[in-house]
């Protein structure tokens, strides 16, 4: 504040120090004029009608200032709570000043001065002093949509605040000042859409917003089907089925759903209808598009249902709550499937060859006409899986699969089909198969010399998987079986093999492998035998 009480010192007791000098003769009146003395200390007057106005953290100040020739910027000075002098806070060329990053509900003083061209500042104007606080509105507790064009405006302003003003527009057409109140219910402008409200505040010192407040809403009093399909196009459908449904709306948040029923028959039926079936726009259920106004289903026809030429009747509520009615120009046949059997676990049967015993629950339909098993390396198994076998004895409920491979994974499902080709299928199982091992060696024996060979025996093989015998031999021990084998027998009764080219007087070793058909091989003991001549 010094310098602020400096300048104005200099400036007022200018013409002293000029009458001072001339005294005393340091210079003459030609050096230094009084209009020259003047212009130099120009001490410009204070602005006048200072107004503030309040917002959220913030406060605007505006004055008047009819002559600004002279004037090179506003100085703008700001005394907090507790505060002894005032501070300046913004050097402005404008007339106004926005003050921010305030705290709400803190008392605010502000002073503003005028700062001639030679940087002179002038009179303070008188104090101002403001409370931010915060404002705001909110429609119909905050909810997106409304059905009814009069609304709940609950309010949010300090305690000092009087008069408010509402308005359905920005430029507050024709609105008029009110006694303040935390609740109002009010008008919405006329025509389904976003809506806004805003809002004026003045407190008990005649201060106004700095800038109106405002909430949005939705206006929505109609809800509209605009489309109801299914796409059967006169396909008998049977349990398993899916039916595509679909309703166009043009209006997302809202709640879809559908009945199937057939009328000519009884309410009470649960076999003729299917009721509040529910639709979705979120990318699910096999919904195209999500948030697209469009509601969608893949309805999978469920068991027992049996309809003919049935309504698809349609509801939808929009986001707003109200409420429209459709029904589908097309009509829904359903046929109800042969009823479902049980697959149990399978049955692992020890063997060298992999085998699983499938069994399953009988069906008792009056038009049953056979079972069909498939099986599936994949849990992804269906009826275009590969079948396995096909039975037209209804009173067979299980069969042996041997033609399966080794530490496996197998999926199984069996499906049911009735005289009309209609058909269920059961749940799914899977088993896997044992590690394959590999065959028992068998037993070689002693070679015999007859008149033209080295003639060799062995035990036969008992594996069920058996593949080929190999016979190896070398002129040392032990057996080389990098080298091709002397001999490959592919039939497992045949235990016999005389080797005709053995070269006389030389010794050979000798021993046989069991392979299996998984390419698992045993190899037998070790002989030897010489062919003398």
């Amino acid at each position: 504040m010094w310098s602020v009480q400096k300048e104005r010192l200099i400036a007022s007791t200018g013409w002293l120090i000029f009458i001072s000098l001339a005294l005393f003769g340091q210079f003459s009146c030609q050096d230094f004029t009084p209009v020259q003395l003047q212009k130099e200390s120009v001490f410009l007057p204070p602005p006048q009608n200072v107004v503030l106005k309040l917002g959220n953290g913030s406060v605007t100040l505006r004055w008047e200032y009819p002559d600004t020739i002279a004037v090179k910027e506003f100085r703008i000075y700001r005394r907090s709570s507790g505060d002894e002098d005032f501070t300046r806070i913004a050097t402005t060329e404008e007339k106004w000043y926005r003050d921010t990053f305030l705290a709400n509900g803190s008392r605010y003083e502000y002073e503003i001065a005028a700062v001639s061209k030679e940087g002179i500042e002038g009179e303070h104007s008188k104090s101002v002093v403001g409370v931010p606080a915060i404002y705001s509105l909110i429609i119909n507790d905050g909810t997106v949509y409304t059905n009814s064009r009069q609304v709940k405006i609950t309010i949010t302003a300090p305690n000092n605040t009087t008069l408010m003003m509402l308005s359905n527009d920005s430029a507050f057409t024709n609105a008029k000042w009110e006694q303040f109140k935390t609740t109002r219910y009010w008008d919405l402008s006329f025509g389904d859409g976003p809506k806004t409200v805003y809002a004026k505040f003045r407190n008990i010192d005649d201060q106004e917003l700095d800038q109106p407040v405002k909430a949005d809403i939705i206006l929505d009093q109609v809800a509209i089907i605009n489309f109801l399909e299914e796409d059967s196009n006169g396909k008998i459908l049977q349990s398993g089925d899916t039916l595509h449904i679909k309703m166009g709306t043009g209006e997302i948040g809202g709640k879809a759903s559908v009945d199937i029923v057939d009328v000519s028959r009884s309410v009470n039926d649960y076999t003729a209808r299917e009721e509040d079936i529910k639709l979705f726009d979120d990318g699910s259920h096999g919904d195209k598009v999500p948030n697209d106004g469009i509601y969608e289903r893949d309805y999978y026809v469920r068991q027992g249902l049996q309809m003919e030429m049935a309504f698809v009747f349609g509801r939808f509520e929009d986001a707003a709550g109200n409420q429209a009615r459709a029904t589908a120009s097309s009509r829904v046949t359903i046929q109800s499937r042969p009823l479902p059997v049980y697959l149990f676990e399978p049955i692992i049967l020890s063997s060298d060859i992999p085998k699983l015993k499938i069994r399953w629950t009988a069906n008792h339909d009056g038009d049953f006409a056979a079972y069909q098993l498939v099986r599936s390396k994949s849990s992804n198994i269906s009826l275009a899986s590969r079948l396995i076998t096909e039975i037209e004895d209804i009173n067979v409920v299980s069969y042996t699969d041997v033609d399966l491979e080794p530490g496996t994974e197998y999926y199984y499902q069996i499906y049911v089909f009735d005289q009309a080709g209609n058909n269920s299928g059961s749940n799914v199982v899977k088993a896997t198969t044992p590690e394959n091992v590999p065959p028992k060696p068998v037993v070689l024996s002693q070679p015999v010399q007859d008149t033209l060979s080295l003639k060799l025996t062995w035990s036969p093989s008992t594996a069920e998987d058996f593949a080929n015998y190999r016979l190896y031999r070398s002129v040392s021990s032990p057996v080389d079986t990098t080298y091709a084998p002397i001999a490959i027998i592919n039939d497992a009764n045949i235990t016999e093999f005389r080797d005709f080219s053995a070269t006389p007087n030389i010794t050979y070793f000798y021993r046989i492998f069991v392979f299996d058909k998984w390419g698992l091989s045993a190899g037998s003991n070790e002989v030897r035998g010489k062919f003398v001549r």
